[in-house]
């Protein structure tokens, strides 16, 4: 049996694209201000305070919705690989713009 730890290591190392994409949000939102203090797991919100509990949670999850203080969200959903931001607040619009420019580069 495998430990959790080493789960997670295992799931972020076997998808970099998605690994990435992951980082470039959490990054992106912080550098605007806004950054991911909450995720929806699909039944509770799970408190982050760092990239690493945001990589650890979302990579234990199917799909994830990354919350900033604000209430303003992104829906991320795995296996998508560079498409995995299915949706997002409005009001995210400028702080994900390299982020989705990065993707539109990349598709």
């Amino acid at each position: 049996m495998t430990d959790l730890t080493t789960y997670l290591t295992e799931q972020i190392a076997a998808r970099p694209v998605e690994a990435l994409m992951v980082r470039k949000v959490v990054r992106a939102l912080k550098a605007a201000g806004t950054p991911v203090v909450r995720i929806w797991d699909g039944e509770e919100h799970v408190r982050v305070t760092s990239e690493k509990d945001v990589m650890d949670t979302v990579f234990n999850l199917d799909e994830a919705v990354l919350k900033t203080a604000d209430g303003a969200g992104v829906f991320l959903v795995m296996g998508e690989g560079y498409e995995m931001i299915c949706d997002y607040s409005v009001s995210l619009e400028d702080a994900l713009a390299p982020v989705n420019a990065y993707v539109d580069a990349h598709l």
